[in-house]
């Protein structure tokens, strides 16, 4: 893997041809390199370009915009039989590219076989201004044109050293923000008298600082940086202890292995024989503790500090020496850093024995592979280490000392007291608290496997992550600002893409006061709701950043109703556009409630009585009835009169809103009049006369006069009103519509 080397937030793939002819047959096997760029849609561009989209991708298709070809320089340099990422060598934001050409002769007069590394830098406008250097932008680099601007070819030192055998980021050795080198040259010969082959592997620090006035140590600063010329400020040397040791035949960074912030090395010395006796070429590999002070202690060590550190002076203290088990199991062959396997928080590491013989009878050749497990091997008082549980560790040593917090397995919470304290969170979901945001030191912080937050105590703080190296802060998926108010951060796309390496997208919480600037570039998405929050999400590339919201209360909306005095009504305050618009959340809310009506909490869910009579009730969900309950039958017809409440909502976070008032508009009806039973007495012989609308208790009407009634029916028939009619008992009736 290259890492992402164009900057698009996906990882790369780097590809050697070490027996290419990239000028033709004249040109035999100078090699070739192949960038790969990731992504999808980038990779099914490739698959189509032979007419074929069968999954089979032909590398001489890449053109520069899908990927890259690096040419070697001299026939027979095997350019590529090395290729590893480098990191960030020169602090840019970009991964850099790390190719090695151990069967290459730099110098004048040339030095046969003692190898060159080529450092390329990343980023589409370096690589681009590289392809161009020929006249033709076609996406082949001539690695003969790195010149210190797009990067720098690495001389090995002496003839026949094979530097660039092995190759590999170094991590962050020295704890600059950098990232730093690794280079093994198995068969170079150190020492006086030489041990033959014993081997030397160079650390070179990263930083324009360091590789420019290296560059410069022999007078000619033409990009060709002299390995020979190392000099324990710029960088270090690494000499194996015997005679046809090999070490350096592999190298890699180990990651941080003992927790301390920086990052650790490892050797290889597959032929070494460990033991008494010796078990000969058993193998054995070298773990160096990173930090400047560490290593300018070892350099010391042999009374001289001139950047040559013997591999013989490991002690335990400044690393460990890992032995292989029986003869000519060439064990540390292939050496590499293998993450953090079991999620304490510590880099692990893995060894392999190709010759090995395990089992019984012993199968040869079948090979073994060590996984050692990092651990606190280094740490004192300064150091807490959890466990598989969820814990709290908070420093201790005051903010003038280091602290080192290293987290475990749980979902544990790491609490700095100022300063430059390491946080490292191992697995689980941590949060790691800072209360102070100066990065000037050598702090880190790991959130590592899980989901992580960054969390900012305090008030008035100002983390500006452009202004800090991406290797200081790593593994961070969330960045908690609320704090105690008014704190700040500051980004860009080149940060989201680098803070963690299995996600694309920071999200960012924080309240009134916080401030949040992205950068250029981005696309706003609208919102998202998590949990009770709304955050604005903005897109560039392969890059998303969800900003929460600053919460706002919800708007509620006045709304008209309409019935008449016998209808109930039904409906949702909030979300019924009841003739002014629903109701709405600025932060995009859509978990709106009412938590009040008529300046009650406990009215809502509950059945009420309104001042007028009518019966309400207002659910949390906005849901509602309202019942005239007969409070308005004295209304004529297509006469109104109104009645009223109010609610208020809040949103998730529980902020409520102002009062709404809903206006109920009723309109009268015409009601049927009410007729009354009447009463009249006379003797058998004689008539009797009255109005049955008005005797007794006259008939009534709520709507109208009760002069204004008439007689529509007698004994049921409209045609007996105004007409004598014969009753059953024979007596004769006759009742007038006026009632008389």
């Amino acid at each position: 893997m290259a890492g992402d080397i164009n900057g698009d937030g996906f990882n790369d793939l780097l590809i050697s041809v070490p027996f290419a002819d990239p000028g033709g047959p004249g040109d035999s096997r100078q090699g070739e390199t192949y960038l790969v760029f990731g992504g999808a849609s980038n990779l099914a561009v490739l698959d189509v370009a032979d007419g074929s989209s069968d999954g089979r991708i032909n590398l001489s298709n890449l053109n520069g915009t899908t990927g890259l070809v690096l040419e070697g320089i001299d026939v027979g340099d095997l350019s590529g039989r090395a290729v590893s990422s480098a990191g960030d060598v020169n602090g840019d934001g970009f991964d850099d590219l790390l190719i090695g050409a151990e069967w290459a002769s730099p110098g004048v007069p040339a030095r046969s076989t003692a190898g060159e590394s080529y450092l390329v830098f990343g980023g589409m406008l370096n690589l681009s201004g590289l392809d161009s250097e020929d006249g033709t932008i076609d996406g082949h680099l001539e690695l003969a044109r790195l010149d210190g601007t797009y990067g720098f070819i690495l001389d090995g030192g002496a003839a026949y050293d094979f530097s660039g055998v092995s190759i590999s980021s170094a991590g962050d050795v020295n704890g600059d923000g950098f990232d730093d080198l690794l280079i093994g040259a198995y068969l170079a010969s150190p020492g006086s008298p030489i041990r033959v082959s014993a081997g030397r592997t160079y650390l070179l620090f990263g930083g324009a600082s360091h590789l420019t006035p290296w560059d410069a140590a022999d007078g000619n600063s033409d990009g060709r940086i002299e390995l020979s010329r190392v000099n324990g400020i710029h960088g270090f040397v690494f000499n194996g202890i015997d005679a046809t040791d090999y070490s350096g035949r592999s190298v890699s960074s180990a990651g941080d292995l003992n927790g301390d912030g920086f990052d650790d090395l490892l050797i290889g010395a597959y032929r070494a024989d460990p033991g008494a006796p010796q078990r000969s070429a058993a193998g054995e590999s070298y773990v160096l503790f990173g930090g400047p002070i560490s290593l300018l202690t070892l350099d010391s060590s042999d009374g001289a500090s001139d950047g040559q550190i013997e591999l013989s002076r490991i002690d335990g203290t400044n690393g460990f020496v890992l032995e292989g088990i029986g003869g000519g199991d060439q064990t540390g062959r292939a050496v590499s850093r293998a993450g953090d396997v079991d999620g304490d928080g510590f880099g692990d590491l893995l060894v392999s024995a190709f010759a090995a013989r395990p089992g019984s009878p012993p199968r040869y050749g079948a090979g073994e592979t060590y996984l050692f497990f990092g651990g606190n091997f280094t740490g004192g008082a300064e150091t807490q280490v959890g466990g598989a549980g969820n814990q709290t560790l908070t420093a201790a040593q005051g903010a003038a000392a280091v602290d080192i917090l290293i987290g475990g397995n749980g979902n544990d919470s790491l609490v700095s007291d100022g300063g430059v304290d390491v946080l490292i969170g191992g697995e689980g979901d941590d949060s790691l608290t800072l209360v102070d945001v100066n990065f000037s030191g050598t702090r880190r912080l790991d959130g590592g496997l899980g989901t992580d937050t960054l969390v900012l105590l305090g008030s008035g703080l100002h983390l500006d992550l452009t202004a800090i190296a991406d290797n200081r802060i790593r593994e961070i998926e969330i960045i908690d600002l609320t704090g105690s108010g008014d704190n700040t951060l500051t980004l860009d796309l080149r940060e989201v893409l680098n803070f963690s390496d299995h996600s694309n997208t920071l999200l960012v919480r924080r309240n009134a006061g916080d401030t949040v600037n992205i950068g250029a570039g981005w696309t706003a998405q609208g919102n998202e709701v998590i949990g009770p929050d709304s955050f604005a999400v903005f897109t560039q590339g392969a890059a998303v950043v969800k900003v929460q919201n600053l919460n706002v209360a919800p708007t509620p909306q006045d709304d008209d109703l309409t019935t008449n005095e016998n209808t109930s009504i039904s409906g949702n305050l909030i979300t019924d556009d009841n003739g002014q618009g629903v109701d709405t959340d600025p932060n995009g809310d859509t978990q709106l409630v009412v938590s009040q009506v008529n300046g009650q909490a406990a009215n809502v869910g509950t059945e009420i009585t309104l001042a007028s009579g009518a019966l309400l009730t207002v659910n949390a969900n906005g849901s509602y009835t309202y019942a005239p309950n007969g409070q308005f039958e004295n209304l004529n017809v297509g006469q109104q009169t109104t009645d009223s409440f109010t609610y208020i909502i809040k949103d998730p976070g529980n902020l409520e809103s102002t009062a709404a008032t809903v206006t109920i508009t009723i309109t009268g009806e015409n009601d049927a009049p009410v007729a009354t039973d009447n009463v009249a007495t006379t003797s058998k012989n004689d008539a009797v006369g009255g109005n049955v609308l008005t005797d007794g208790t006259p008939d009534s009407d709520v709507d109208n006069a009760a002069n204004s009634l008439m007689v529509s029916e007698v004994n049921g028939q409209a045609g007996n009103v105004g007409t004598q009619i014969t009753l059953a008992s024979g007596a004769l009736l006759t009742v007038n519509a006026n009632g008389t």
